[in-house]
């Protein structure tokens, strides 16, 4: 797979999109960059991409490479990041859907999957990930108490071998997916028989248990006996 790696850049997933207009472009691919000036989070949000503590890179395949409903691919990624930083020792790491991957201590990453079409109108889906693998000299207020990095200590980390072991798991779940998959991602989610508050719309908010998630990657509710499935939706509380 071919990679494209940048010192700087304003956002890997803008960076993929620009790839995939040029006549000749790889079929599979991987922007990566070791700052980002303009990450993009979930509903628009600006992903905070700090010089050298973080790793940020995007995975850019045929939508007709990918074996599962592509409803699943983020639930997919998240899986194939924990699955990497286990290698690592790294075991505390959970899943909070639908894009996010926490620790205890906050958020440690985030997914953003795009499909998009390429110059020749040819379909594709890029992989955008985020992950803070040491914390920052120094935070904006905003995020405080709510940023996290996969090591709590300062510690050298191997950027490329991190990276490459990471966009080998998520390859390999992506073109070799099987039904048994939810039952891993429920055993990573950080929200099972936990209550929380759904915002569907911003005038549309329910609330309840998480059951658990459909064989479509959607989150399974329950509130006074009744199960609901949704499949969109953001998590505005956990208790």
């Amino acid at each position: 797979m071919e990679y494209f790696v940048h010192d700087t850049i304003d956002s890997t997933n803008d960076e993929a999109l620009r790839v995939l207009q040029k006549a000749g472009h790889p079929q599979s691919f991987v922007v990566a960059a070791k700052y980002q000036s303009n990450g993009h989070g979930k509903n628009g949000r600006t992903f905070y991409s700090p010089s050298n503590t973080g790793m940020y890179f995007s995975v850019v395949k045929r939508a007709d490479q990918i074996k599962q409903y592509l409803g699943l691919l983020t639930l997919v990624v998240g899986v194939s990041v924990i699955r990497g930083f286990e290698k690592f020792g790294i075991n505390d790491l959970k899943l909070k859907w639908v894009n996010d991957i926490v620790n205890p201590f906050g958020k440690v990453g985030g997914i953003l999957v795009l499909q998009t079409y390429d110059v020749h109108y040819e379909s594709y889906v890029i992989i955008g990930v985020g992950i803070n693998i040491v914390m920052p000299n120094k935070l904006p207020s905003h995020l405080e108490g709510v940023f996290s990095p996969v090591w709590e200590s300062v510690v050298p980390f191997d950027n490329a071998r991190i990276q490459s072991i990471l966009v080998s798991n998520i390859v390999s779940m992506i073109e070799d997916y099987d039904l048994s998959f939810i039952s891993t991602y429920t055993r990573y989610s950080s929200l099972i028989d936990k209550n929380i508050s759904l915002q569907l719309k911003p005038d549309n908010q329910i609330s309840g248990k998480v059951s658990g998630f459909s064989e479509k990657g959607g989150i399974l509710i329950t509130n006074n006996g009744k199960t609901t499935e949704y499949q969109i939706g953001e998590i505005i509380s956990v208790n």
